[in-house]
């Protein structure tokens, strides 16, 4: 038996000053999965913005989010890259959305 072609999709990490997800949802990248899966393919999906994923809650804490979905994601302080350290946003703290890698969900 031949076994299907596998398609990793994969939603990045974001390193940002202040991210918050106002219905953020990868729709195109779904609908992509959808025809691939549809042509044969076996599709994983990795998002790197899951804020329900299990681990991260166990590790980070459950981050604020409101009823209607929106909210924060996980966030972890990162080093700044040297050009914003010379710059007005020096003073901000960068932060990396804390992606739950390897916790790949398929």
């Amino acid at each position: 038996m031949i076994e299907k072609p596998l398609a990793l999709l994969v939603v990045p990490p974001v390193y940002d000053f202040a991210l918050f997800d106002l219905f953020i949802k990868p729709y195109s990248l779904l609908k992509l999965g959808k025809v691939l899966q549809d042509s044969g393919y076996r599709v994983h999906l990795v998002n790197g913005l899951d804020y329900r994923e299990q681990k991260s809650i166990e590790r980070l804490g459950r981050p604020p989010r409101k009823s209607n979905g929106t909210g924060k994601f996980f966030r972890q302080i990162t080093a700044k890259p040297g050009i914003l350290r010379e710059t007005v946003a020096g003073n901000r703290t960068l932060g990396k959305e804390h992606t739950p890698f390897p916790f790949a969900t398929g």
